[in-house]
């Protein structure tokens, strides 16, 4: 009874205050987040009224209509994804974006390694198969580097490798929407530097670790909020996180300058 009346107050809130989320994840396992903790999840925002957007662009767009809108994103790139996640969100004509690794993929980064999870990576052909159901194929470096800890040489030369690794397996199934995602949500020194990168490879978005709604605004879209979804998470607390009522904590959490953007540096255009 208490949990339904919790809910019917959420219900009321996300009537009055919209929000335009993307929603982090990794694995949706027994080893990860639980996949009756994921549909439950998938449950609650469609109750909610919340629009299942296929890509980040659909989110990340200006839209005065007051609706709430959400978009699924799962990062380094487990066999788990398309085993199971992808299974969940097809019930709800959902697409979502997965990040991977590329060293992870092709095996010569093994399982657990560099901050991974002890899990099995995705292999060619389910990538491939997400992407031919609809799914976005996202760049999460070739090694999982911490970008922060690294100097523009390494990180120019992980990239190199890792996008050209990432490019031929992709090779005849170019992407609608060309996103990366910064492992542990670390922001390089020189993020001048990086957005270049970025912009030379013909990246559209990133996405960082920093909690609430996306932005429009064409300068932030190297730095697109999104809500990290833990894999031992119950269903009110990830529910206080969408609302945007304990945003303070995140700031509390991933404060510091290895996750700041250095405001009015920016060049994307």
């Amino acid at each position: 009874m208490l949990s339904r009346i919790i809910f019917l107050l959420f219900k009321l809130y996300f009537k009055v205050v919209n929000k335009k989320l993307v929603l982090g994840f990794h694995s949706i396992s027994n080893d990860g987040m639980s996949s009756k903790s994921f549909i439950q999840l998938c449950e609650d925002l469609n109750n909610l009224g919340f629009e299942f957007k296929n890509s980040i662009g659909e989110v990340a767009t200006k839209d005065f209509s007051n609706k709430n809108m959400v978009h699924f994103t799962f990062d380094d790139g487990y066999s788990d994804n398309f085993n199971c996640a992808h299974e969940i969100l097809e019930r709800y004509n959902s697409k979502a974006t997965v990040y991977i690794v590329t060293d992870f993929i092709n095996g010569t980064l093994n399982k657990g390694e560099n901050g991974l999870s002890n899990l099995l990576p995705l292999i060619n052909k389910e990538v491939i198969s997400l992407y031919k159901s609809g799914w976005n194929i996202g760049f999460h470096t070739a090694r999982h580097i911490n970008l922060y800890n690294e100097s523009n040489e390494l990180i120019y030369e992980d990239f190199k490798k890792g996008f050209y690794d990432f490019n031929t397996l992709l090779a005849e199934y170019p992407q609608k929407e060309l996103s990366f995602a910064y492992p542990f949500g670390a922001l390089p020194h020189d993020q001048n530097i990086f957005e270049e990168i970025l912009l030379e490879k013909g990246f559209d978005y990133a996405v960082t670790t920093k909690w609430g709604t996306t932005s429009s605004c064409v300068d932030d879209r190297f730095y697109i909020n999104r809500v990290l979804i833990g894999d031992s998470d119950n269903r009110f607390w990830i529910l206080l996180k969408i609302s945007g009522l304990i945003n303070w904590y995140a700031h509390l959490k991933w404060n510091g300058d290895l996750y700041e953007r250095k405001i009015g540096k920016s060049r994307v255009r």
